[in-house]
């Protein structure tokens, strides 16, 4: 049911889970590729530095879950979309001379930010859904989460595609930039999240 979508904390908690969703989900296939054609690293070396967003994201569970009831959402939040867009605006300062570590530093950082914003975001968006709605939203919550994985490489690719040189540096540092704005952009609705 649309009504939904009269609860803020569920419409204003989807649009932030969907920022936050454009980069994780999204901006991943981005990075992997930046990382081979504009950085210049092998397919196994990629693959490492990929792999450190997991690492990040296990440290902020039981961090968020440790602190949740007694701080709230918003302490985790906001820091997390903050974190987002940092790490966008990294790649977007990478050159093939960043060290790998480093790479795998920034990855970490989206891993640790995602799991931060997310995680403490999906009990906000539901707290207020009367329980006949929960199957709805719960639907709805996926939905959003799919479209914005899409919405985020769709973006990527036609950032780099408009650009006259898509595999050079300069395209991929553009399509970072415009990356970071999403996250930081949906700050502003956190004054709806409880």
């Amino acid at each position: 049911p649309l009504s939904i979508f009269k609860i803020p904390t569920f419409s204003y908690g989807n649009l932030i889970q969907s920022s936050a969703n454009t980069i994780f989900l999204g901006a991943n296939f981005l990075i992997a590729l930046y990382l081979q054609q504009g950085l210049k690293q092998d397919l196994v070396t990629t693959g490492w530095i990929m792999a450190s967003i997991t690492p990040g994201m296990i440290v902020m569970q039981p961090l968020i879950g440790k602190f949740y009831n007694k701080l709230g959402p918003i302490p985790f939040i906001i820091p997390g979309l903050i974190g987002l867009s940092l790490s966008m605006i990294a790649f977007s300062l990478a050159t093939p001379s960043t060290s790998p570590m480093m790479l795998a530093a920034i990855v970490f950082l989206i891993g640790a930010s995602s799991s931060s914003a997310q995680t403490a975001n999906v009990p906000s968006i539901f707290s207020q859904v009367p329980n006949h709605y929960k199957s709805s939203g719960s639907a709805l919550y996926s939905l959003f989460k799919q479209i914005s994985a899409s919405f985020g490489v769709a973006l990527s690719a036609m950032i780099l595609s408009l650009n006259s040189h898509p595999e050079s540096i300069e395209a991929f540092k553009t399509c970072f930039i415009i990356l970071a704005i999403i996250p930081a952009a949906s700050v502003i609705l956190c004054k709806y999240i409880r």
